[in-house]
């Protein structure tokens, strides 16, 4: 198991209302046979692997609330990322000292778990490329998948939502030109686009707004370059 420690972001409900204001919202949920002209195996987990030294993982216990998490692999190599969403809120009596970027005495958020590849863990160069490809399966929750750039500040990422159906292995297309720019969860209105060359790290968040278990398993990420994608504006 990976040690819990990143701080955590603003709620689904808020995420999705500012794609709409900023008329971004585009799904990223594809499926392609094309066969594309690059491919990247980027992530793939080992069970003789120390995930403690790539991974780690957070939830909302970083400010007293009650969900929990867990990154674990198989003995065939699947990454599970699994836990419980809570929105719970901590004691009005306890002090969180962090939250959503700045320091608060009441947390007034719960409901988030994700994990992270530590900086500069995964290695591939994916300047030629211009979409992820992830084989999982999941439990039907939105997720949303996290990029990060080297000249990111802190609370910025790069994201996607994706959907994937329960209990069925898909293999899903995410372009990066559907990635958006945002911060502690808020879309950046300026629509900053994503440089793929300086790609630091790679994660996945839940925060659906929903109570209860939730199990995503992941095979493989490879990043891929696929022609029948429009061509990718970079900024940063």
């Amino acid at each position: 198991r990976v040690k819990e420690g990143w701080a955590g972001m603003r709620s689904m409900s808020m995420w999705t209302e500012a794609m709409t204001q900023a008329r971004k919202v585009k799904h990223a949920l594809f499926e392609s046979d094309l066969t594309p002209d690059v491919k990247l195996d980027w992530v793939k987990f080992s069970p003789d692997e120390d995930l403690g030294e790539r991974w780690q993982t957070a939830s909302d216990s970083a400010w007293g609330g009650m969900s929990s998490c867990s990154l674990e692999v198989t003995g065939d190599g699947l990454g599970v990322f699994k836990g419980a969403i809570s929105l719970e809120l901590p004691p009005p009596h306890l002090e969180t000292g962090f939250l959503y970027g700045s320091t608060t005495k009441q947390a007034t958020k719960a409901g988030m778990c994700g994990f992270t590849s530590k900086r500069d863990a995964l290695h591939s160069n994916l300047e030629h490329c211009n979409a992820l490809k992830i084989k999982l399966k999941g439990d039907g929750r939105v997720y949303l998948v996290n990029l990060r750039t080297e000249a990111l500040r802190q609370g910025d990422l790069y994201q996607t939502l994706i959907k994937p159906e329960a209990g069925e292995w898909k293999e899903l297309l995410l372009p990066f030109g559907n990635f958006q720019l945002t911060h502690y969860g808020m879309i950046n209105v300026n629509g900053v686009k994503m440089n793929p060359r300086t790609v630091v790290s790679f994660g996945v968040t839940i925060q659906d707004g929903k109570e209860g278990p939730f199990e995503l398993q992941i095979d493989s990420v490879s990043a891929v370059r696929d022609l029948s994608l429009p061509e990718l504006e970079q900024d940063c």
